[in-house]
Parts: structure tokens; C-alpha cells; sequence
């Protein structure tokens, strides 16, 4: 099939992948109905990817060899996969927590998926992956990525009180604004999307990712853009009581770690733990905010990313030697310094090195660690 026309059938959604409809299914059905959907979506398709890559972008569960009675859900961001939250999943299985990670429709089949699904159906995802820990485990605690973050938030922030209850909240990366640019054009078409009709796509196709989406619909931003609203919206009405930890990086290149402040500051818990990566001198009056060096040198590590946060050196995609390469960015004016470096995205990294973005977090076992010890600190005697 010629490439164009491969390209302009990937345009067309599946009727698969655009609503939740597993909500009457055990966790180990909806794993097998959403790997069977996946399956038939790569055939039809032809997308080429192996047994082994599907099962990595399919939902999943890892179950721990010596129960500690608490469960953990995992929810990826935009664009993701949960194949991005498997090294947080494997070592919160390491210590004792039933461990389960969702797949957001629209997400892990194709991108034009995301053209017929709405932030109601990610909520369904998020409620079914809470309820679906009820009678296994005593507590439940919800690590979000991204948008998948503040699908916590919304969930946590709509079902106070109800059962099962969230003890806790884990927020890497949240999306609580988007960055200056992406915000305006997200309005534009917003308020104009009557005029998008033929120009519905964003094309980012030079590095094909099995794990998650390279190329998006303009229309995902402004689904993201209403789930914000939704939430600050509801924490007018309820303020984010639950223990939450955050750490984000100062120089995330996707979202805005000043919103992300902003929350935490307004948040009512002793117990909340604000971790930021950032190279500036930055003082807070708040002892619960802490600040770490987000540059490697010994590793030509430039500063944090959005993406690589939650993802270990040695993860074989996306890792230190992963099989995954970001494109490389040239710097603007010519540079004797051959090095390439990893980092963020900004402007100041892309014109001034040679670069790739940075998908892996050379400190992830000390944020593990880090957020072990707040879930012990938090959790119900």
C-alpha cells in the first residue's frame, strides 16, 4: 500500500477504542477483551507490531509475591500507553502493592482514535480501576502521569467519601496548564473548530513510537484543555484534601510546573510532598517543597523532560540503552562541541546543542524511594 494512503486510512477511527464498556468485567476479562481489541485493530490495520509489543501497550496487572494489603492503579498520560508506567508498576509490586494499569480509550490503536472519545469516557476508565481493586486490597492509592494525573484528581476530587475510598494520590508531571503556546492554539480551535473540518491533524511522524502515538489529532489538546477546566472547577467547590505527592521538572516542555505550585500550595495535607527537578536557585517558604538538580553531566544530561520522568535507565524502550531513539535536534548555529546531549525540549536546549529528548529519569530509583516513604508516612495505621 502506498504510504499516502496508508497515512489517510490511519485517519479514520476504528468504532473500536472510543468508549469504556468493560465496567461489568473482572480486571483480568478487561485485560483480555482490551488485548483482543488491540489485536484485531494491529490485523485490520496492519500495523506490523508483534505479540510482544501489544502485550506491552495493553493493560496489565502485576501481583506482588508478598502482599502488603494496599493496591496501586496506574494511569497514562495523553498520547501514552501503560507500557510508560510498567518500571513504577513493577517496582511498587516489588513492595507488596497490588498493581494495575488502565488503558484510557482512544490510547494503544490508532491515533484517529482520539477524534471520537471524550474526558467522560477516561473517567470511566479511571472509576472502573479504582472500583475494580474493592474487595482486594484495604487501601488504594492512584499514581497519574500527565493527564492522567489530573484524571486522579477529578476522580479523587468527584468521590470523596464514596467506596472504595483513595488514600492517596501520586502526581508525576500533571497537567494543570498547558504550556503558553499549546494553550493559545488549543483555544483558537476551540472556539473555531467548525473551521477545522478539513485540517483535523498535527503530523509528528518522524520517529514512530509502537509504545505511544507520534502523530495527533488537534482535537486531543482541547479534550485535555476541558478536563482542566473540569477540575479547577471542582476544586472551587472541594479542595484536594488527600495526601498527594508531585514531582515534575521545572523545565517540563509540555506543561506548566508554576500551575502545578499553584495547586499544591492551595492543597490541604500535612502529609503533601512537592519533589522538583530544576537547576535554578529556587527558595520556598514551604518546607514540603524540595528541589533536586535535574542535570547529569557525567551522562551529558541537560535537565529533566516531561516524558522521561517515570521511566528507569534500564527500561529496554526507553532507557539508558533502550531499542527507542528520539530524533536528534541540530542547534540553530553551527557548534564545534560534536556531543549530543539529552534533556528537555526547550528553546534554550535546541539552540545551543545537539539534543535528544531525554525519555528516561537518571534518578528514578531515588524518586521511588522517595515516594515509598511518603506512602508510609501517609498511610492508615
Amino acid at each position: 500500500m502506498p504510504i499516502q494512503q496508508k497515512i489517510i486510512q490511519s485517519l479514520q477511527p476504528t468504532g473500536l477504542n472510543s468508549r469504556f464498556e468493560f465496567d461489568n468485567l473482572n480486571f483480568a476479562a478487561y485485560i483480555s477483551s482490551v488485548k483482543n481489541m488491540q489485536r484485531v485493530v494491529n490485523e485490520d490495520h496492519k500495523l506490523g507490531l508483534t505479540t510482544e509489543q501489544l502485550n506491552a501497550i495493553a493493560p496489565f496487572e502485576i501481583c506482588p509475591a508478598k502482599p502488603n494489603g494496599k493496591g496501586m492503579l496506574l494511569i497514562h498520560g495523553l498520547f501514552d500507553t501503560p507500557n510508560i508506567m510498567r518500571d513504577t508498576g513493577e517496582r511498587y509490586a516489588a513492595q507488596g502493592y497490588l498493581v494495575r494499569g488502565i488503558l484510557l480509550p482512544g490510547h494503544g490503536t490508532i491515533p484517529a482514535d482520539l477524534l471520537t472519545t471524550s474526558p467522560t469516557d477516561w473517567l470511566k476508565a479511571t472509576a472502573y480501576g479504582v472500583k475494580s481493586f474493592k474487595s482486594d486490597v484495604s487501601q488504594i492509592y492512584i499514581t497519574g502521569f500527565s493527564t492522567g494525573a489530573i484524571l486522579a484528581l477529578n476522580y479523587a476530587l468527584q468521590n470523596e467519601g464514596a467506596k472504595p475510598t483513595i488514600d492517596g494520590l501520586i502526581m508525576l508531571s500533571p497537567v494543570f496548564a498547558i504550556n503558553t503556546a499549546k494553550t493559545i492554539f488549543v483555544r483558537v480551535y476551540r472556539m473555531f473548530r467548525w473551521l477545522f473540518k478539513e485540517y483535523k491533524w498535527i503530523f509528528r511522524n518522524e520517529c514512530p513510537d509502537y509504545a505511544k502515538y507520534t502523530s495527533f489529532p488537534v482535537n486531543s489538546g482541547y479534550l485535555v484543555q476541558r478536563l482542566i477546566i473540569e477540575t479547577k472547577l471542582l476544586l472551587q467547590q472541594y479542595p484536594c484534601t488527600l495526601p498527594t505527592f508531585i514531582a515534575m521538572s521545572r523545565d517540563d516542555e509540555t506543561v506548566r510546573a508554576s500551575a502545578a505550585l499553584d495547586f499544591f500550595r492551595k492543597a490541604k495535607n500535612h502529609h503533601n510532598e512537592f519533589l522538583l527537578y530544576s537547576n535554578d536557585t529556587e527558595n520556598f517558604v514551604q518546607h514540603n517543597i524540595r528541589v533536586k538538580k535535574s542535570a547529569k553531566p557525567d551522562e551529558n544530561i541537560l535537565n529533566m523532560s516531561h516524558v522521561g520522568l517515570l521511566v528507569s535507565p534500564d527500561n529496554s524502550h526507553y532507557g539508558r540503552n533502550g531499542d527507542h531513539q528520539e530524533p536528534l535536534h541540530e542547534p540553530k548555529h553551527n557548534l564545534d562541541d560534536k556531543v549530543i546531549h539529552r534533556g528537555a525540549l526547550t528553546p534554550d536546549n535546541e539552540n545551543n546543542y545537539r539534543i535528544r529528548r531525554l525519555t528516561y529519569n537518571p534518578f528514578f530509583s531515588e524518586l521511588m524511594s522517595d515516594i515509598e516513604a511518603f506512602i508510609v508516612t501517609t498511610s492508615k495505621k
